[in-house]
């Protein structure tokens, strides 16, 4: 198996370059085929033990195109794993439980491209990897990211999401939501409250919010339920950063507002000065 950090490190890269391929499989019928032969290439020729890791990171942390339907990607993985059992990967064996070391890789992968892959909102579900501050961070920061995509996509007069290229789309967010785990829909419900009428306004807040409602959670849980540490950590480290954000704007806007203009004392010492050189170069003239 797998053993010290630079082959753990290699073997995530190994993964890296698979799920690179992997992204287009539903551009067409042949990328579909070649992301196919190439994951049972690799299936193949490498240790079973392997083989079972990157289906687990395949399954928890999708990188695919967006856009692309999540159905059709369990689609993709169910037709590998059928693959794969024919090799002889049962599914108990597919199912095992991750040892200490398989689950320093799966780790190490979620910390490698946490930072890198911010579309991809599985990353904010956390029961396959242990929490930690770099994972805390980084969830923050993707759900800073989707806040401002949905600020930047939001219709008040329509009360939708039109989608723009910096921005998403309502199907797409709908789709999202339902990828996030109920612990991290209930978290995004209260950062989202957090930021009422500030970072975000009070129309976006309530499409949000009745968004999260109708992907299936019980009302009652929005505000009751006790969230994980890790949870609770991320949305003191959403709101403590978003509000400020907002407070220090505000301020600096309402300074420039009420600032009178200042005397510029530097250009009326030079007006000065160049108005005696012109009175002195008049008499120097007029005298020779």
């Amino acid at each position: 198996m797998i053993k010290g950090k630079k082959n753990r490190k290699a073997f995530v890269e190994e993964i890296s370059g698979l799920q690179n391929i992997v992204a287009n499989f539903s551009s067409s019928d042949q990328h579909y085929i070649n992301a196919m032969n190439r994951l049972l290439d690799y299936a193949q020729s490498a240790e079973k033990e392997k083989v079972r890791l990157l289906l687990r990171v395949l399954s928890a942390f999708p990188q695919v195109k967006r856009g692309v339907k999540r159905q059709d990607y369990r689609s993709l993985l169910l037709d590998f794993e059928t693959q794969v059992s024919k090799m002889g990967l049962t599914d108990d064996f597919l199912n095992e439980e991750l040892n200490e070391k398989e689950q320093k890789i799966i780790t190490l992968y979620r910390d490698e491209n946490i930072l890198k892959k911010s579309r991809i909102i599985e990353f904010l579900n956390s029961d396959i990897a242990e929490p930690s501050q770099h994972s805390s961070l980084g969830k923050s920061k993707m759900i800073t990211d989707l806040l401002q995509r949905l600020k930047n996509s939001y219709d008040p007069s329509s009360d939708t999401l039109l989608g723009t290229d910096l921005g998403i789309g309502l199907e797409e967010f709908q789709e999202d939501l339902i990828a996030v785990e109920e612990e991290k829909r209930i978290l995004l419900f209260r950062i989202v409250n957090g930021l009422r009428g500030g970072f975000i306004q009070n129309d976006l807040a309530t499409f949000f919010c009745q968004e999260i409602i109708n992907s299936g959670i019980v009302e009652d849980k929005l505000n009751k339920e006790e969230l994980s540490d890790e949870s609770k950590i991320i949305e003191k480290l959403t709101v403590a950063e978003k509000s400020g954000d907002f407070q220090r704007s505000r301020e600096i806007a309402e300074r420039k507002k009420s600032r009178s203009p200042e005397p510029r004392y530097d250009s009326i010492f030079w007006a000065i000065a160049m108005s005696a050189f012109a009175v002195g170069l008049w008499y120097f003239i007029n005298s020779l």
